[in-house]
C-alpha cells in the first residue's frame, strides 16, 4: 500500500501520516532499520536456532526494510525538492541519526 504525502508535511519536525484512518507519529529511525537487520544476519549465523524458521523470517524482514527504504528515499527526495524550492532545509526526523559515538578524551 502507498501512502500519499504532500510536499507541505516535509515542513513538520515530525512527518505525520495517516493508515487505515489512524494517525501515527514516525518514531523510528534509519539506524533502527539498521540494527533490526544486524541482528537479523547474527541470528542467521547462529547455530542453535531453526535456519528454515530463521530464513523465513529474513526473508520476511527483508521485503519490508526494501519497502522502507524505498520510503525513505521518498521522503529524502521531497525534502530536497523543498529547499530547492524555498531555501530551507530540515532534516526530516526519520532520517536523522544519532551522535552516540562517545570519545574520552586522555590526559597524559
Amino acid at each position: 500500500m502507498r501512502v500519499r504525502i504532500p510536499l507541505s508535511a516535509f515542513n513538520d519536525r515530525l512527518l505525520k501520516i495517516k493508515v487505515n484512518g489512524v494517525d501515527d507519529m514516525v518514531r523510528n529511525k534509519v539506524e533502527d532499520l539498521n540494527n533490526i537487520l544486524f541482528e537479523q544476519l547474527e541470528r542467521l549465523n547462529d547455530d542453535s536456532l531453526d535456519l528454515d524458521k530463521e530464513l523465513k523470517r529474513a526473508t520476511g524482514i527483508s521485503k519490508i526494510s526494501n519497502n522502507i527504504i524505498e520510503s525513505m528515499n521518498l521522503v529524502y527526495k521531497a525534502t530536497k525538492l523543498n529547499a530547492d524550492m524555498t531555501g530551507e532545509f530540515k532534516t526530516p526526523e526519520m532520517l536523522e541519526v544519532k551522535n552516540e559515538n562517545k570519545t574520552e578524551s586522555k590526559n597524559n
